[in-house]
């Protein structure tokens, strides 16, 4: 109970009394999840992440009402950073798994206000996340996996010891262990 902050106490007061409500600002609602939940359930780095995130966040929705928010306007704020039209004064775009974790963010400050019954709905569940960008990778050919699997099997007749990197090989090779011509990944 000691680590509970006084302000913590006050604030679950109001939302049992109804004057916090769904009216309240998303912004003013983060912070509040930040001081009762991340401080007490997440690492130091994490939050210190999470509060880079929430600077593009509050800029873009900070300012609405948690209950005013709908799939359409995070989308938008996922569009905006997909394409470069950031509202951070920053230029360029965002990769998809940096999207991903602003999205991320706001999905589990939703959460939260369902579950401390502020809200009823995670707009963040109707988004559409971009894809990760895929590189084309260069793959052996049949061919050529054969001819390094004999050059392991011959490896391995003239040193036994190196069996181990053999099996390694042939299980990646025979399970499509994302080999490719620049080495196992």
């Amino acid at each position: 109970m000691t680590s509970i902050k006084k302000c913590d106490i006050l604030f679950e007061q109001k939302c049992k009394l109804g004057r916090i409500t769904s009216a309240t600002k998303f912004e003013t609602f983060a912070q509040k999840w930040f001081d009762e939940y991340a401080t007490l359930s997440l690492k130091a780095r994490t939050i210190a992440s999470y509060e880079q995130l929430t600077k593009r966040i509050y800029k873009n929705m900070g300012h609405m009402r948690l209950d005013k928010i709908t799939p359409r306007h995070i989308q938008k704020f996922v569009m905006d950073l997909c394409n470069g039209k950031r509202k951070d004064g920053r230029e360029g775009k965002l990769s998809p798994k940096t999207v991903k974790h602003h999205v991320a963010l706001i999905s589990t400050i939703y959460e939260y206000a369902i579950k401390k019954q502020i809200v009823h709905y995670n707009p963040c569940k109707a988004v559409t996340l971009p894809r990760p960008n895929q590189k084309e990778r260069e793959v052996y050919t049949v061919e050529e996996a054969q001819q390094i699997l004999d050059l392991l099997d011959k490896g391995v007749a003239e040193k036994p010891d190196k069996f181990k990197f053999a099996l390694f090989f042939n299980i990646a090779m025979f399970t499509a262990g994302r080999n490719s011509r620049h080495g196992i990944q």
